[in-house]
């Protein structure tokens, strides 16, 4: 999830439509069992991720601290309504858990990886380049 975030806030909306759709069926065939929950899930995160990157500087590393919170926080709350919607039995304190866990894990998670991330989506290999420049 996190770099499916990394990459819808650098790159144009429909790679990183594309992306999420890819990694999301990718992660429903891992896991077998519910195909199109984490497509969905993963297509919505890198849709808020593109639209919150545009309106939020992106060079701001807290700010991308508590982006990445919100955006995963959305993610996990609806992974946890299409559960729900599967038929899973899971109590509300196990839903609480799970997104205020996995939100705060990622959120950590920024201010190690983040900065070089970035670098590699502004200087480096990660670099987006038009057409003509390929």
């Amino acid at each position: 999830m996190l770099l499916t975030i990394y990459i819808a806030m650098h790159h144009r909306l429909r790679s990183g439509l594309i992306w999420g759709v890819a990694a999301g069926l990718l992660e429903d065939l891992y896991l077998g069992r519910y195909i199109g929950m984490y497509t969905l899930t993963l297509t919505v995160v890198a849709f808020l991720s593109y639209w919150l990157a545009e309106r939020w500087y992106r060079e701001n590393f807290p700010l991308t601290t508590f982006m990445v919170f919100i955006v995963t926080a959305v993610g996990q709350l609806l992974v946890a309504f299409l559960s729900l919607g599967a038929g899973l039995h899971w109590s509300l304190a196990d839903l609480g858990r799970l997104v205020i866990g996995v939100s705060l894990y990622n959120a950590i998670l920024v201010p190690l990886t983040y900065p070089w991330i970035h670098q590699s989506f502004v200087r480096g290999w990660l670099r987006y380049r038009p057409r003509y420049e390929r």
